[in-house]
């Protein structure tokens, strides 16, 4: 059986984050993203590490170049909205979401 992770989707775009390292202050995850072509409806996907920190309060992409600005827009307002819950350093240990294409 699959995870949602790693559905391809026909229209928007869906991302997958795994925590691999964290702290009471940043958490580091590996975050795959998969998106359709808007023309062809390809399936395209890009992967790499993201990591978030409170304070300072910033994400860091890394190798996720091929991902679209609006994409990677999404993912960092996405682990914001995390880092501001995160209570006795437990950062969530998978997130996954879909977006559509609007």
């Amino acid at each position: 059986m699959t995870g949602l992770g790693d559905v391809n989707p026909i229209e928007g775009v869906r991302v997958s984050l795994d925590l691999t390292d964290s702290d009471s202050n940043a958490a580091t995850y590996r975050c795959v993203i998969r998106w359709s072509n808007a023309d062809t409806k390809t399936p395209t996907s890009a992967s790499g590490t993201v990591r978030v920190t409170i304070n300072p309060p910033g994400v860091e992409f890394s190798q996720l170049e091929a991902a679209p600005e609006a994409v990677l827009a999404f993912v960092r307002t996405l682990l914001r909205t995390s880092a501001r819950g995160v209570q006795n350093a437990r950062w969530p240990r998978r997130i996954t979401r879909w977006r559509d294409e609007s």
